[in-house]
């Protein structure tokens, strides 16, 4: 069984070479074949072998009762940070605290950094905050935001340029003593941010139960260094980088589960690729009567009989080249605008739908023939009202939850050019949580709601200024000036002038680190020099 047939050249792991070091002879050798269909079960026919019929016979669709939203209600006292806290808890901070300080060690083993201090959550918080506020004002590189000209307040006052650098040098996620040697065949290829995954995926599970229909798809986190799982996908707009496979509440766009995309090797069962996929993202969603919209990279008869078998039905579009349709279905047909065809077998519904050209559908939640109706525009002419089947509506308005995550993702993103494979999914990871967060904002009935930017500005603020215990996060510098003592002159004694030979400054009138006025006259309780004529009673009569 294959995966995605991918040329890449044997490279490193590490990710030695920055995000924009690669040359057009090497985009020449990467690339991605969306021909995954010949990789349908060999051993199974016969499980997934239909009997199509033109009969039209009842799609039987059991009823959903989840109760979907948010999973905790947080009060109108709460702001924008205890939304983002939901997303990167108390154990994602001190995952990456104690990862970072331990990987800092290790490095001053071998070269002593005496600048160093270890990172704390209520830091870790605000350096997070930067980023977010580095999002808002992009710049071409991180030096310019604590330039005196072109630099950015907000982080350049709460971080010196030095700490922040230092943070970024020292972040980790994993402990790279217990990792397995990468040239191991049992090597996780995703082993430096594992463990960051795996809290993410438990807190968006944990935060939000979705409504009946869920959108999978594929998103794609910008990456054009060295690094073996990196993808060509002429596409997408971002065409170099990770594969990310998403599956989001198709209302909202909320993120329930993700994962990455490690190559053919990562493969772990006999399943086609986007089987697995699909499979892998529902863990957790299965026998609730959900419906599954998606692609037609997904959606195939051995996935969508293993979803029905789950108590869960999906909808999507078709490669022609599929496995067990019926011959009819992959032949060209001679359509008008509007009209379709459809084939049954039970709940399965295959159907072409003619648009500007024939569309194919597979689903096995609706009824083959309807009422419904699309509007179409056509270059130069009217909007067009076309008539269509269920599925086409049902596709139309629900496949789109995975775009607008990953629109939202793209907005205003922290993410940053870096020599370290793994950085760009770590600022990936941030504005999932970010995106997720703001969309539990908006389903608050004690919270207003806020835009994208509103939100993320509110949120940078609140980051940035926050504390972890009684540990402040650490300001900028700041020149403390000496103060003299007060002196005990207002009180009862005997406040009495003396003439000495001495001549000095005087304590009241000259200002500080100036040469004059001077006098030889000073008071024997408190033992300064005054001016006897102006200086003397004010002294002693002015708190």
């Amino acid at each position: 069984m294959q995966a995605l047939n991918i040329s890449l050249r044997r490279i490193p792991l590490d990710g030695s070479v920055s995000d924009d070091d690669i040359g057009s002879d090497e985009e020449e050798k990467v690339e991605e074949d969306h021909n995954d269909d010949n990789i349908d079960e060999k051993n199974t026919a016969e499980e997934y072998e239909l009997k199509w019929s033109k009969q039209r016979s009842q799609v039987t669709v059991a009823d959903f009762i989840q109760a979907s939203g948010p999973t905790k209600v947080l009060s109108s006292q709460q702001n924008v940070k205890s939304f983002f806290e939901l997303m990167f808890s108390k154990k994602v901070l001190y995952l990456i605290c104690s990862q970072t300080n331990i990987y800092a060690q290790q490095c001053i083993l071998l070269k002593p950094d005496p600048a160093w201090k270890p990172l704390l959550p209520g830091e870790l918080k605000a350096w997070i905050g930067c980023l977010l506020a580095m999002g808002l004002n992009k710049k071409p590189n991180l030096k310019m935001y604590w330039d005196k000209i072109w630099g950015l307040s907000i982080v350049a006052d709460r971080f010196t340029r030095d700490r922040f650098f230092a943070i970024k040098k020292y972040l980790h996620l994993a402990d790279n003593s217990t990792m397995v040697d990468s040239k191991s065949s049992n090597a996780d290829r995703l082993a430096k941010v594992r463990p960051l995954m795996n809290l993410l995926q438990e807190n968006f599970r944990a935060q939000y139960n979705p409504g009946r229909y869920l959108t999978a798809d594929e998103d794609i986190c910008k990456f054009k260094g060295r690094n073996l799982m990196k993808q060509y996908m002429k596409a997408k707009i971002i065409k170099w980088g990770y594969r990310i496979w998403k599956l989001c509440d198709a209302s909202n766009a909320y993120v329930l589960n993700f994962d990455v995309y490690t190559g053919k090797e990562g493969k772990k069962n006999d399943k086609s690729l986007h089987h697995s996929v699909v499979m892998g993202l529902m863990e957790g969603y299965l026998d609730k009567n959900h419906v599954v919209v998606m692609d037609n990279f997904f959606t195939s008869i051995p996935l969508f009989a293993d979803l029905l078998n789950s108590s869960t039905y999906a909808c999507g579009t078709v490669r022609i080249n599929r496995k067990y349709f019926p011959e009819d279905f992959k032949i060209a047909k001679d359509l008008n605008p509007g009209e379709s065809e459809f084939w049954q077998s039970g709940n399965f519904v295959a159907t072409i739908w003619q648009d500007k050209r024939a569309v194919r559908f597979l689903s096995t939640c609706c009824k083959p023939e309807g009422k419904d109706v699309v509007e179409r525009k056509r270059k130069n002419q009217e909007t067009l009202s076309l008539s269509c089947p269920p599925v086409v509506v049902l596709y139309n308005q629900y496949m789109g939850g995975v775009d607008r995550s990953d629109r939202m993702v793209r907005t205003y993103s922290v993410s940053r050019p870096s020599k370290k494979w793994w950085f760009r999914l770590f600022y990936y990871f941030v504005d999932m949580a970010v995106a997720n967060s703001f969309i539990l904002h908006n389903n608050s009935p004690k919270h207003d709601e806020l835009s994208e930017l509103d939100y993320i500005k509110k949120l940078s603020l609140a980051l940035i200024g926050s504390f972890s215990g009684d540990e402040k996060v650490q300001p900028g510098p700041q020149r403390k000036r000496k103060r003299t003592p007060a002196i005990p002159r207002v009180v009862a004694g005997n406040h009495w002038p003396k003439l000495t030979k001495k001549t000095q400054r005087c304590i009241h009138c000259a200002r500080p680190g100036s040469k004059g006025p001077r006098s030889k006259y000073i008071c024997e309780a408190c033992d300064v020099h005054l001016c006897i004529e102006k200086c003397f009673k004010k002294y002693h009569t002015q708190s």
